[in-house]
């Protein structure tokens, strides 16, 4: 504990005359861990009887941007974000200053292809994703705008029925992580589309059409869920965890030949898979109270484990084995490194 003292003493200087400082622990968390972290906060805020804790939802650049931008009242003591932070965000927070902090892994999410459970499963590889939703594409040695409006006109494996999805909020977690793990991936597996120049080939990996073949959620997953429901041969992209709460009234399609489930995404199997972090400013664990409680109730089998409230979210869990590691990681507010 000999590191936390220091820390301690170092974060006294820091929050220096600002006495008041806070009560209530202040995180900002990504959309994809929000409703995880929310829910640890509400149990937290009950079994340690401590303030719950502040919880803005934001992006996870926005939230390792806070984060990292300094030690004190006004900076966020924990941040939720379903990536590990970047090596230029970690650079980033040792030169505001930053310089102790946690990373605990607390379990995963995927990316998934629904339909309506009456309607045909389509069982698309990430290329054949792109080749649907993509912009444009190299036709005939020219990039032009996407032809494809049936999924069988891709490949003739594919079912022929029209190409409807609705894809993730652009600019959110979910939406970006479509776009590099599904979008850009796919991109780079077509050779035509591989051999374009750099400076044209990168944008158009990830620029998505605008016609009736692909539409964003302009709200929620709900709304999503709705127009699968009511809507011929739709789709919809969506976090695992959120059709887990509806999978009464969708079905999984592949990717890759691969179905998505708490094994397979758990395994690293699933070709679309998000690992969920939280990062915790140990310069803060003396200055704001309650911050090692709330570690605690995270990374408790009640919470995390396999049969814990997290799990009934739709988050999935890590190994016995991880989590004990991940838990002692916590307990002991041990400072990454890289």
């Amino acid at each position: 504990m000999k590191h936390l003292v220091f820390a301690a003493a170092a974060a006294t200087m820091l929050f220096g005359a600002q006495a008041e400082g806070r009560d209530t622990i202040r995180i900002m968390s990504s959309e994809s861990n929000f409703p995880f972290t929310a829910m640890v906060g509400e149990s937290f805020a009950s079994n340690y009887r401590q303030p719950t804790p502040i919880i803005e939802r934001t992006t996870a650049r926005s939230s390792t941007r806070s984060f990292c931008a300094g030690v004190g009242h006004e900076f966020p003591d924990i941040i939720g974000i379903p990536r590990r932070m970047w090596n230029a965000e970690f650079k980033e927070c040792q030169e505001n200053g930053v310089s102790r902090i946690t990373e605990i892994k607390i379990g995963y999410d995927g990316i998934v292809l629904v339909g309506a459970q009456d309607g045909p499963v389509v069982r698309p590889t990430k290329a054949q994703i792109f080749q649907a939703l993509a912009k444009r594409l190299v036709v005939d040695g020219a990039l032009v705008d996407n032809p494809h409006t049936r999924w069988n006109q891709i490949h003739d494996s594919l079912p022929d029925m029209p190409i409807r999805v609705i894809g993730p909020l652009v600019n959110t977690d979910p939406g970006n992580a479509f776009l590099l793990e599904v979008m850009d991936t796919g991109c780079r597996k077509i050779e035509a589309m591989a051999r374009l120049p750099e400076e044209v080939r990168d944008p158009a990996c990830v620029s998505l059409r605008n016609d009736e073949a692909f539409e964003s959620v302009s709200k929620s997953y709900d709304e999503a869920v709705r127009l699968v429901s009511s809507r011929e041969h739709q789709l919809a992209i969506m976090p695992f965890s959120f059709y887990e709460i509806h999978a009464d009234s969708l079905t999984l399609h592949p990717i890759d030949g691969v179905l998505p489930d708490e094994q397979s995404i758990a395994l690293g199997e699933y070709p679309v898979i998000c690992t969920l972090f939280i990062y915790v400013k140990v310069q803060h664990y003396e200055q704001v109270p309650g911050i090692l409680e709330f570690v605690t109730e995270y990374t408790s089998d009640r919470a995390w484990g396999p049969d814990g409230y997290l799990v009934d979210l739709g988050m999935i869990p890590m190994s016995h084995s991880d989590r004990i590691d991940q838990r002692a990681n916590a307990i002991g507010l041990n400072p990454m490194w890289r």
